[in-house]
């Protein structure tokens, strides 16, 4: 599984001589944040989907703040914010939003509640609680999901290549 990571994500050394990049050198420099464990990338890919389904804007800046401090791989924290979208945007705040109407008991939550008259700043309020309930319990529930089915395939991966080690070396 490393070394298929280790093509798709990139470098420290890259992040670094990119512009704009060059204020974060102290903190992306540290090779901690850019090693390929079980642990560090299962928990980068669950603060990236954390923070992609928490926050619509500076999704990957938080989600990189995060990783530093847990000392989490910070290229997989970056790319699983990608799990919000422009394909998957909609369904999952338009699920967030029903799922939140649901837990506050509001009847009629069948869909958006835009009246299409002049009070549509009132419409839009009336989203607000139940979408932001939704993306967080979403989140909150996705999040350790992400991060035990990553942590499981990787030893599934790793438990595979050593069985396959072993039936080549007794191939031999």
């Amino acid at each position: 599984m490393k070394k298929q990571l280790r093509r798709l994500l990139p470098d420290a050394q890259s992040l670094r001589q990119r512009k704009g990049l060059g204020w974060l050198a102290p903190w992306l420099g540290r090779e901690q944040l850019w090693y390929l464990s079980r642990h560090s990338v299962a928990l980068g890919m669950a603060l990236g989907v954390f923070f992609g389904l928490l926050t619509p804007f500076a999704q990957i800046f938080l989600a990189v703040m995060a990783a530093i401090a847990l000392r989490a791989n910070v290229a997989a924290a970056a790319l699983s914010t990608l799990v919000t979208n422009p394909l998957t945007f909609a369904p999952i705040y338009y699920l967030a939003y029903r799922l939140g109407n649901f837990l506050l008991g509001n009847e009629g939550g069948a869909g958006v509640p835009f009246s299409g008259d002049a009070s549509w700043w009132s419409d839009l309020s009336g989203v607000g609680k139940p979408l932001l309930l939704g993306l967080v319990l979403i989140a909150l529930v996705l999040a350790p999901l992400v991060y035990l089915a990553v942590s499981t395939l990787w030893r599934l991966s790793s438990a595979w290549a050593w069985q396959r080690r072993k039936a080549r070396r007794q191939a031999l």
